[in-house]
């Protein structure tokens, strides 16, 4: 999943099996970023437990809260 260049969004993520990559665009912030039950890694600093929030998040034009439900496999979030 690739989100578009600017906006506010809420948004979630279900799956069965498999990996999911969401790429946020550098300069969003990105908020409430939550995994249940599969290993998540996040390519920048912020993450805290299952739960990301990038710095300047609340101060960003552009941002999404994003749930993430996957039963087996691995959710990677990375900044475009």
């Amino acid at each position: 999943m690739t989100l578009p260049e600017d906006g506010v969004y809420d948004a979630e993520i279900s799956g069965a099996v498999g990996g999911i990559e969401v790429n946020v665009p550098r300069g969003w912030g990105a908020g409430d970023l939550r995994t249940a039950l599969v290993a998540a890694t996040w390519s920048a600093s912020g993450a805290g437990g299952n739960v990301y929030t990038t710095p300047g998040y609340d101060s960003a034009e552009s941002r999404v809260n994003l749930k993430v439900g996957l039963a087996l496999g691995g959710v990677t979030v990375r900044r475009k």
